[in-house]
């Protein structure tokens, strides 16, 4: 009896051992083909924005977008750039519609964590907004020109590892700010949540180490 509980214990030390072995060691793989690779990063995208004035106030887009990261080295930064694009019809009572197109670049901060399975990540894009439809072409509410305008991107999100090669956003989290005319603050502070997938981009000297 005495005999099968000591080979029982060591056959869970080793089970445990291997485990933990496993674990240090595709911690190590993917963080080395993490920092090697850029990612293509393709997502849908929830935006809620400012409506126009002595209206309800709020307007919900909905459409995605594609962002590309490519890392700095071995460092926790990254630089990213992003396209997104959204659309909401019958806005208020004229049923308007509208399509709003941003295009931003920035730096993405990756802190380090003890987890190879999640990802958090801060960051902050500027650029520009392009909107069209009938509510960007109201007079009333922006004048003429209201086609391009100032656009910036703070916030961060978490990724979940699936693969050396595929992870899925959980969540990102944004503050996006515009400067469109609309006849009142001419400055709209919106909220944008997105979901997706990341796909690994393999380099000539990665690809060998992808399984």
């Amino acid at each position: 009896m005495k005999m099968r509980m000591e080979i029982c214990s060591l056959v869970q030390a080793v089970v445990i051992s291997a485990l933990f072995s496993w674990g240090v060691a595709y911690s190590q793989q993917f963080t080395a083909t993490q920092e090697t690779r850029p990612t293509l990063e393709l997502t849908y995208d929830f935006v809620r924005t400012n409506g126009p004035p002595n209206n309800c106030g709020c307007i919900n887009l909905n459409g995605g977008g594609i962002a590309y990261v490519h890392p700095l080295g071995g460092s926790q930064f990254s630089l990213v750039g992003s396209v997104r694009a959204g659309h909401a019809g019958e806005i208020g009572l004229p049923g308007y519609d509208l399509t709003l197109m941003t295009y931003t670049g920035g730096v993405r901060y990756l802190p380090r964590v003890r987890s190879f399975l999640i990802h958090p990540y801060g960051e902050i894009q500027v650029g520009g907004a392009h909107a069209s439809g009938t509510l960007a072409g109201t007079p009333s509410l922006a004048g003429a020109s209201i086609g391009s305008a100032f656009a910036a991107t703070a916030g961060g999100g978490i990724n979940l590892v699936l693969h050396s090669r595929v992870s899925f956003k959980l969540i990102d989290a944004e503050y996006l700010a515009t400067n469109y005319a609309n006849g009142s603050t001419d400055h709209q502070n919106d909220l944008r949540l997105s979901t997706g997938l990341i796909i690994s981009l393999c380099r000539s000297n990665t690809c060998a180490t992808a399984k």
